[in-house]
């Protein structure tokens, strides 16, 4: 079933026909998401990870590194829903920012190298929450 240019959609549904989740295929990354539209885990040939919501804010994302070792980002939104820094809970500190005091509206590249280890964070779900919702309506058709 095609769901959007390009993609594969295959829905999951609940025990009253409802669409309880649903796969999401692009260019050979996988991506399940549950009934509201939020991403509930990424796959791809080198990447995998979980994600946790916390009503519709997105709380947490667990990386499955190639060695099966799992690394925790503890992810902290604004008030609208918009990350906008990334805390390495091992080590506890910040390692990426989309910081709204230059443009609010993410206009600008967020920070990947924050705690300057010379390794770039890269956060695959960083969206508005208005753009969350115009790839969702996108999907949908």
């Amino acid at each position: 079933m095609l769901c959007g240019q390009g993609q594969v959609c295959r829905p999951a549904l609940a025990g009253g026909g409802q669409e309880s989740r649903r796969l999401i295929a692009v260019d050979g990354v996988a991506r399940n998401e549950d009934a509201a539209g939020n991403t509930a885990s990424i796959n791809g040939k080198t990447l995998a990870y979980q994600v946790i919501w916390l009503d519709n804010y997105l709380a947490t994302l667990i990386n499955v590194a190639a060695a099966g070792m799992l690394e925790l980002a503890y992810i902290q939104p604004d008030h609208l829903g918009t990350q906008r820094v990334v805390i390495d809970p091992a080590r506890d500190v910040a390692t990426w920012e989309w910081s709204k005091k230059i443009e609010v509206f993410g206009d600008q590249a967020p920070s990947n190298d924050l705690d300057g280890d010379g390794v770039a964070f890269e956060l695959p779900l960083a969206e508005t929450p208005a753009e969350r919702a115009q790839r969702v309506c996108e999907e949908l058709g």
